[in-house]
């Protein structure tokens, strides 16, 4: 999983993932990943339509996604 986000991070890239919220709710959510270390993923979610903090202990999944939707980039 940490390899699709650095790949993410490096080439610019959006991703889907599906995580777990503070109220134990499961969530889809479309990243723009700005950072990544050994707990958490920094990026712009276009969900909360801002920069958001997610523990990797709760990234269920995540899967890179193509720009096909201009409005989104």
């Amino acid at each position: 999983m940490q390899n699709i986000l650095v790949r993410a991070i490096e080439q610019q890239q959006l991703v889907q993932i599906i995580y777990l919220d503070a109220n134990q709710k499961i969530t889809q959510r479309i990243v723009r990943p700005y950072e990544i270390n050994e707990k958490h993923l920094k990026g712009f979610c276009f969900l909360r339509k801002q920069v958001r903090l997610f523990k990797l202990d709760d990234i269920l999944a995540v899967s890179p996604l193509r720009q096909t939707n201009k409005r989104l980039g």
